[in-house]
């Protein structure tokens, strides 16, 4: 086999393993910081673990960190 490496498709799955973690990642930080800043209801928990766009969940990690309350973040994350 003369150290051929075949692609069986294991890239494309590692690829989407790893954003995946990544997206989990940020949904946790951003749970935490609204945790801090009040209680966060099993649908808002829910809506933020669903997400899986990278730019929104940026765009909620940043809101999440600048908002006092979490009512506010749930009338400005959308």
């Amino acid at each position: 086999m003369g150290g051929q490496v075949i692609d069986t498709g294991s890239d494309a799955i590692l690829e989407k393993g790893i954003s995946q973690g990544i997206s989990q990642g940020i949904s946790q930080s951003i749970l935490q910081l609204l945790e801090y800043k009040g209680e966060v209801s099993d649908e808002l928990r829910e809506t933020i673990y669903a997400e899986t766009d990278g730019n929104i969940l940026r765009k909620w990690l940043l809101l999440s960190a600048n908002v006092p309350s979490v009512a506010a973040f749930i009338r400005q994350m959308n």
